[in-house]
Parts: structure tokens; sequence; C-alpha cells
């Protein structure tokens, strides 16, 4: 597993955490195919009963790195397409994950690390989260499923405005002390696992299935 990425084990929870506070967790290359490794795992682990992804240092996650991307890769542009089905990897992983998938949220999730968030099953945020589209804003549509994910947890309206400003209604708790909220809600889904997964079909947790359909053997 990536540095950038660890994965760290709290009872029958797997937590997964996005270890770049430097780029307040912002996404590379590197980093998303270690996530996608790592909800992978948790799917394959039968000890796994919960699964949480939360960001190192404050931030959640402030999207892509496209200023270290570019200077890693400068013909990025010429093959973009491979970057964009690593990226949909990350979302494919997490929708498949049949456990109770959890954001835990602080400072910033902006952009596709919105779009984390709102594809995970629920959402606990500290009184300092806030989770953005800011895709309209550089002429841009959200590519990681967040115009599928936002009208149904907020409405449709409500999507439309909130797809370029902060969104602040999809989340399950939100206090002061994020990790007394977020440990009380993992520890109730890894306990009830099952009831959890069971529940998801009938209030569309399964819709994207099609959607979400690898485009290649290898995601």
């Amino acid at each position: 597993m990536s540095e950038e990425v660890r994965v760290q084990r709290d009872g029958k929870t797997s937590v997964i955490v996005i270890n770049r506070p430097e780029a307040r967790n912002a996404l590379t290359r590197g980093v998303v195919d270690a996530l996608a490794k790592a909800f992978d795992a948790a799917t394959a682990d039968a000890d796994v009963r919960c699964v949480v992804l939360t960001g190192e240092g404050g931030h959640f996650c402030a999207g892509a790195d496209l200023r270290r991307t570019m200077m890693e890769d400068p013909d990025m542009m010429s093959h973009l397409e491979e970057y964009m089905d690593a990226f949909h990897a990350v979302v494919r992983a997490l929708v498949r994950c049949p456990k109770p998938t959890i954001a835990s949220l602080d400072g910033a999730a902006v952009g596709f690390g919105a779009d984390l968030a709102l594809a995970c099953d629920l959402r606990v945020a500290a009184t300092t989260a806030y989770v953005q589209e800011k895709f309209v804003g550089i002429g841009l549509m959200p590519d990681g499923g967040g115009t599928f994910w936002l009208p149904r947890l907020v409405g449709t309206a409500r999507a439309r405005s909130k797809a370029r400003a902060t969104v602040i209604g999809p989340c399950q708790r939100c206090m002061q002390k994020p990790a007394n909220a977020r440990l009380k809600l993992w520890r109730g889904a890894s306990c009830r696992p099952f009831s959890v997964s069971a529940c998801r079909p009938g209030c569309g947790r399964r819709w994207p299935s099609r959607a979400f359909r690898s485009r290649s053997p290898d995601h």
C-alpha cells in the first residue's frame, strides 16, 4: 500500500486514510490507484464489517492534484482518458463494496473529494467540514458521480444550486468533536453490517450498477 494511503484497523472496521496533508489530501494517480486497491481489499476481507474513508491533517480531500500531475506528466492531456479511468475505478470500487461505507469529513471535501464523500453510504462531519462541487466555477462538470449522488441526497433543486456552492445537507452527523460521532456511527454500522447492507437496494444504493460497471477486466 502506498505511504500516501494508509489502511488502519479498528476492530472490525477498516479505516482508509488519504495521507497527503501537505496538499490537503489532493489526489494523484498513485493515490487513486492505492485507494481502489484498499476498497477492493476491504471487500475481499471477510473480517471487515465496515469501511471508513477519511483524510489526514484536518482535511478530507481537496480533489485532483492537477499541479503535481502536470509536473510529473506534462503530456497528461494526450492520454487523459487513462487518468479518468483510474479516478473512476476508485468510485466503482467504493460503490461495489458490500460493506457499509462512511465518509469521515473534516475541512475540505472538494471536487472529486466531494464526489467520494457523496458516494459513501453515510457521512459524518466536523463543524469545520465543507463539501463543494467546484467544477462549474472552472468551466467543468462533476466527473466522479456527483451529478448522480447529489440530487438523490439533497433534492434536484438544491443540487442545481449547490453544484456551484457549499453543500451542507447530506451528512448524518455534524458535531464539534467528530471523533465521537464517527466512532459511534461506524461501530454501529460494523455491529449490524448485514442489515445495513440489506437495506441498500431498497434505498436505491445500487441504482448505478450499470453505470459503474467496469470498462475493462482490470477495473
